[in-house]
């Protein structure tokens, strides 16, 4: 493996555990909306029934922290719970796939 693939795949590691961490420790939200949540991001591969060029980007787009992190922001702001649970809940998947290796695909 490429050091900067290890590196990468670190990164996202520590982040996973940290938005867990706020996830559980901090906010105490609960392990089924977790569990039912972490894997709604990969509903975004709907796009590839259109093509794959359409599939790409609707992918992307569920898969970037573009929305994932301001999301979390605009919930610490406006204090929303339900807006902390999904943002994290986002944010799990996303390191959680880079983690494993997957990244964005266009």
């Amino acid at each position: 493996m490429k050091m900067k693939a290890w590196f990468l795949k670190l990164e996202a590691g520590v982040l996973l555990i940290a938005v867990i961490f706020a996830y559980f420790n901090h906010y105490e939200y609960s392990w089924g909306w977790f569990l039912i949540g972490i894997l709604i991001p990969d509903i975004s591969a709907v796009g590839f029934l259109v093509n794959e060029r359409v599939g790409n980007f609707v992918y992307d787009l569920g898969h970037t922290l573009l929305l994932a992190g301001p999301l979390l922001a605009l919930a610490v702001m406006q204090n929303s719970v339900i807006l902390g649970m999904i943002s994290l809940i986002w944010l799990s998947h996303i390191f959680m796939d880079r983690l494993f290796g997957y990244d964005l695909r266009g």
